[in-house]
């Protein structure tokens, strides 16, 4: 089989090799996926990177996450089932993953939903389910990504309030037409500061779910309601983020990370979650946007970066 493979922590286009090597041994408790098609995560590039919560064993398969049909059956799902996964060693045409880890899927479920599934979509009801009630305001950051679009539209159907930041070029208007209340420009901090203050009628953010960091989420906390919650979920800026101890005594405000692999352990039944986001994820009126997809022999065309789009790596 062909896999896209890193030997040392490093940029994805320097030191990704596309191998072919021999399909991996069955092992007692996993199965053997056939590939259909991975996705192209930030998660993916900070775990090859070295800078991931999921470390590397050299030689390793790049990939943290993927679709396909099982090959050779080591648990309880037939061959030729449906699966998603979260597995090191999805960029490649084959993978051995644990039972435990696969997430059967109806067969006609559509594909480019299948692709972000497990990840994505888990992330973004996760998110949601930490608590935000009707009525009060949220923000994201990084409207233009996956995950953001997600929560948009989840929350969309909760009736919360839902105020986005983009990067300036960025399709704000698409933003709106998924329910987005406010769509601000991250690039001048202080107009987005104002414009905020003046939707919520001077009460601030309720919840901010932040991706970024840096100079945006020091400009967000001063923009947060009395009371209000501020989660990161990633890091896209490794700047460093100021706040004074003022804003945090006189707002009562909460921080907190929102790591998912911590979220999935904390959760009483794994598999019941996800059946119940297959349900949600699966109605059409959740739209997901897959710009395009390369083979595995085009992969640097695929890491090329490509601000507010989606794209797979497909082993057919």
């Amino acid at each position: 089989m062909k896999a896209l493979f890193f030997e040392q922590y490093g940029l994805p286009h320097e030191i990704l090799a596309l191998k072919d090597i021999p399909l991996p041994s069955m092992a007692k408790s996993h199965s053997l996926v056939k590939m259909l098609y991975a996705s192209i995560n930030p998660a993916d590039h900070m775990f090859i990177q070295g800078q991931y919560g999921i470390k590397a064993q050299f030689p390793q398969i790049a990939g943290l996450d993927g679709v396909g049909l099982i090959h050779q059956s080591g648990g309880s799902l037939p061959a030729g089932t449906l699966v998603a996964f979260r597995y090191p060693g999805a960029w490649a045409e084959y993978a051995l993953v644990p039972d435990h880890n696969l997430i059967p899927l109806p067969d006609d479920y559509p594909m480019e939903k299948a692709t972000q599934l497990v990840l994505n979509a888990a992330t973004a009801y996760g998110l949601l389910n930490t608590r935000q009630d009707p009525g009060e305001w949220l923000f994201l950051t990084a409207g233009s990504s996956t995950v953001a679009k997600l929560i948009l539209q989840f929350a969309v159907k909760r009736k919360i309030q839902v105020a986005c930041s983009i990067r300036a070029g960025e399709d704000g208007e698409n933003l709106e037409k998924m329910g987005a209340n406010l769509v601000v420009d991250s690039s001048n901090l202080s107009e987005m500061k104002t414009r905020i203050m003046d939707a919520t009628n001077q009460q601030g953010i309720s919840t901010c779910f932040d991706c970024v960091g840096g100079q945006l989420s020091t400009a967000l906390f001063e923009s947060m309601a009395t009371g209000g919650r501020y989660i990161f979920y990633g890091a896209l800026d490794n700047a460093d983020i100021t706040i004074s101890a003022p804003q945090i005594l006189f707002k009562q405000l909460t921080m907190q990370p929102f790591r998912f692999q911590n979220f999935l352990d904390s959760l009483d039944d794994i598999h019941l979650f996800y059946q119940q986001l297959i349900g949600l994820f699966g109605d059409p009126g959740i739209k997901v946007e897959i710009n395009s997809s390369f083979s595995l022999e085009h992969y640097l065309d695929a890491l090329q970066k490509r601000p507010g789009e989606k794209v797979l790596l497909r082993m057919t």
